[in-house]
């Protein structure tokens, strides 16, 4: 049923429409829509949205099911396989919220389930949440913060939550967090007030905007560059100068304008499993979709990438890339490090062939999540010690070092959101794996001196090692690890009954 993407008469406002989203996906949607009346088309987001929520009603308030479907469709999640309890989770996900099985052994035994890219699903799930989240690009306040009930509408408490009492694995690095803030700048730039003469995509196009073909740029599914980056950040970053420019006259030019016609459109995101789907073509394909990428587990120099495209014709020449490294790490600091930008080349990365002479411009951001100090830094010329020196390089980039994971870096981070969000990212950089499902310190103890090596406490060791002294006499002991990289909290740590009986 989809309208096939072939080389030209695509444009952004075209893949946008609910019309192109709606046949992507599980045919339920594009037959119903193709089969139904006039007033079932134009309301097909929320027969969608009924599908995912499995209510009739639009409640105030999600149960824990509910938001997980919300976030499932958004961002790709997988649950801890060692507690039996997640089974029963995705097979409800799976059941009443439209959960992919992909796969079933007997009894279920090696059950593989996953919320494929499905925008518009994933635009009903921005339904759900955005609008009650953000009213002209200011927060709204939701009345799970009024209440003591579980704050399931705001994206980091929710995922917190979620982690405690569902079992989610998000890994450690941090890439599901900086996507889960990626789509709440997406969503809330959909919501900034539009002033006079601001550009939107397509505007001088003869069709009908009511026309569901169309309606992308109505429905401000749509945001430009700057718009994003406005959302994201808490301090403006739209006058900085190029790190690396490919022309000399682009030295001097400004973000703001040399990314003053490049839109980004998407409403969730894909894992690629492989490193591959970073380059402009796979990406030119992935906007037609509404989809970023969390790079694959083996990508080098970058976690995450989202396409732009420069002016409204989709074409792959005219894609470039938001390029986002994610460091869950203490060591990464305030303190900008060329090398990992450095390591952001767009050619080396794969985004854009070795064949590409005039690429646009790209951006680079790094994440310094775990930096105790909070900062948005323009990296500009941070690796040419004099003027006199500059060389072109054989692409344009701007560099923005986004240190802490506050309100002072970020802001989509809230009143109230900021020590959850530091919380869960401590919790990631903890014990990942069995230590969690133990809340006494002598269980914990116990199971790490079965493991010894594998982490730098003391109990990984001191069953086997002596506090020797060095070469010259001073006492050498085993680091402590710091107080976030410890135990998780005791709410993270659920005892399970299945474990109980195999211990």
């Amino acid at each position: 049923m989809a309208d096939r993407i072939h080389e030209s008469g695509w444009t952004l406002k075209r893949v946008a429409s609910t019309h192109h989203m709606v046949h992507l996906g599980r045919p339920l949607f594009g037959a119903m829509y193709d089969a139904g009346s006039e007033a079932l088309r134009k309301n097909v987001v929320d027969f969608a949205k009924i599908k995912l929520l499995y209510s009739e009603a639009d409640p105030e308030l999600l149960t824990s099911a509910q938001s997980l479907a919300c976030i499932g469709v958004r961002i790709p999640i997988d649950f801890k396989a060692y507690v039996p309890a997640d089974l029963e989770n995705e097979r409800i996900l799976v059941a009443r919220h439209l959960r992919s099985l992909l796969y079933a052994g007997r009894r279920f035994a090696g059950a593989v389930m996953a919320c494929p890219s499905e925008p518009l699903l994933a635009e009903a799930a921005y339904m759900v949440l955005a609008r009650k989240r953000w009213s002209n690009g200011e927060a709204v306040m939701s009345p799970a913060q009024t209440t003591d009930a579980p704050r399931l509408l705001e994206p980091i408490p929710a995922l917190s939550y979620h982690l405690s009492h569902s079992h989610l694995d998000l890994g450690t690095r941090g890439e599901t967090v900086a996507a889960v803030l990626l789509l709440d700048a997406r969503d809330r730039a959909t919501t900034f007030p539009l002033a006079h003469g601001d550009l939107s995509p397509g505007t001088d196009d003869t069709e009908d905007d009511e026309d569901l073909r169309y309606d992308g740029v109505r429905k401000r599914r749509i945001v430009t560059v700057t718009q994003f980056l406005r959302a994201l950040l808490a301090k403006p970053c739209h006058d900085i100068i190029p790190a690396e420019y490919h022309k000399p006259e682009d030295a001097g030019v400004p973000l703001e304008t040399a990314f003053k016609d490049c839109f980004v459109y998407f409403n969730h995101f894909i894992k690629a499993a492989s490193s591959d789907m970073v380059n402009q073509r796979y990406l030119r394909l992935a906007m037609s979709r509404g989809a970023a990428f969390i790079c694959a587990d083996s990508q080098g120099g970058i976690d995450i990438i989202i396409p732009c495209l420069f002016g409204t014709v989709l074409v792959r020449e005219k894609v470039s890339a938001i390029m986002i490294q994610v460091k869950n790490d203490t060591r990464c600091t305030a303190k900008v490090d060329p090398v990992l930008f450095a390591s952001m080349d767009p050619y080396r990365c794969g985004v854009f062939d070795s064949g590409v002479k005039d690429p646009p411009p790209v951006l680079r951001i790094v994440f310094a999540l775990a930096s105790r100090e909070s900062s948005v830094t323009a990296a500009s010329r941070w690796q040419r010690a004099s003027t006199s020196s500059i060389r072109p390089a054989r692409f344009t980039a701007y560099d923005i070092w986004c240190a802490g994971s506050g309100p002072s870096t970020f802001g989509v981070v809230q009143r109230g959101e900021a020590d959850v969000l530091d919380n869960l990212l401590k919790t990631l950089r903890g014990p990942g794996d069995v230590e969690r499902l133990y809340n006494d310190d002598v269980s914990v103890s116990v199971v790490r001196a079965m493991r010894p090596m594998t982490s730098t406490d003391c109990s990984h060791f001191d069953r086997w090692v002596d506090r020797a002294k060095d070469t010259i006499g001073k006492e050498q002991e085993l680091l402590e690890p710091e107080p976030e990289d410890a135990v998780a909290p005791a709410e993270l740590m659920m005892v399970s009954s299945y474990t109980a009986s195999v211990m």
